[in-house]
């Protein structure tokens, strides 16, 4: 059976540039890189931006806390919690465009389908 290579969390938030991928997304003014990456502990500021910029109607469909400084410091200080792990997409003016979350933590109910 072929052994997989798999990387830890620990891994990735000690060398983030392991899961890190530039995208060119084409637009209709031409094309855009994208960063896709995991979040950094110095992203308080742009993560704060983009969390202040949703709309009301995406503050709807999205379970955060708050959109202010203080989310914004607790989700950049939650980084190397082993149930969290967040990635941005960003672009090249260093504008956080997509926050995403992955809830690693298995509940016991997800334990009795496997």
């Amino acid at each position: 059976m072929e052994q997989l290579n798999l990387l830890t969390h620990d891994q990735i938030v000690q060398n983030p540039s392991l899961i890190t991928h530039h995208l060119n997304i084409n637009t209709k003014d031409g094309s855009e890189q994208i960063i896709f990456r995991p979040l950094l502990y110095d992203d308080v500021l742009v993560l704060l931006k983009f969390l202040e910029n949703l709309s009301k109607t995406t503050q709807r469909f999205a379970t955060y806390p708050s959109y202010d400084l203080q989310c914004a410091q607790q989700f950049c200080e939650e980084i190397n919690q082993k149930d969290k792990f967040r990635m941005v997409a960003i672009n090249m003016n260093r504008k956080i465009i997509a926050l995403f979350e992955f809830n690693l933590n298995i509940s016991d109910l997800d334990k009795k389908t496997i």
